[in-house]
C-alpha cells in the first residue's frame, strides 16, 4: 500500500463514524482511502451520501451543473451567458472540444464581447 498507517491515521483524526472518516479522508486528499470507505459504507447503509460522493468524486458536481445548464439552455436557447459557462465547465472536466463548441456558439451570438477579443 502506498500510504503509511500514520498518514491514514492523521487524515481521519476526530472522525466519529465511518461516514466521517470517509469525509475527512476526502478533505485531506486521500481519495483512495475515501473511496474504499465510501464503498464499504455503501454496503452497510442503504443509499449514499451526496455530500460524501461530491468530495470523493468532485467532477460529479460539475457534471450536475452541466446537466442543469443544458436544461436551462433548452428553455433559453441562444443565451450567451449559459453558453459561456457551459464552455468553461466542459473545459474544467477536460472536454475541450465540447467547450470550444459552446464558446463558438456564444461568439457567433456576440462577437464583440471582450472575452472574444485578442
Amino acid at each position: 500500500m502506498g500510504m503509511s498507517l500514520i498518514n491514514v491515521k492523521n487524515s481521519v483524526v476526530g472522525a466519529r463514524d465511518l461516514r466521517e472518516v470517509s469525509l475527512k479522508a476526502a478533505e485531506k486528499g486521500d481519495y483512495p482511502l475515501a473511496e474504499r470507505l465510501y464503498m464499504t459504507e455503501g454496503r452497510q447503509v442503504l443509499g449514499a451520501s451526496s455530500e460524501l460522493e461530491d468530495k470523493i468524486y468532485p467532477e460529479r458536481v460539475v457534471e450536475r451543473r452541466i446537466r442543469a445548464l443544458e436544461t436551462k439552455l433548452e428553455e433559453y436557447p441562444g443565451n450567451r451567458e449559459i453558453l459561456v459557462v457551459l464552455a468553461r465547465l466542459y473545459e474544467e472536466i477536460g472536454n475541450s472540444e465540447e467547450g470550444r463548441e459552446y464558446l463558438e456558439q456564444a461568439r457567433v451570438l456576440d462577437p464583440n464581447d471582450p472575452i472574444f477579443q485578442p
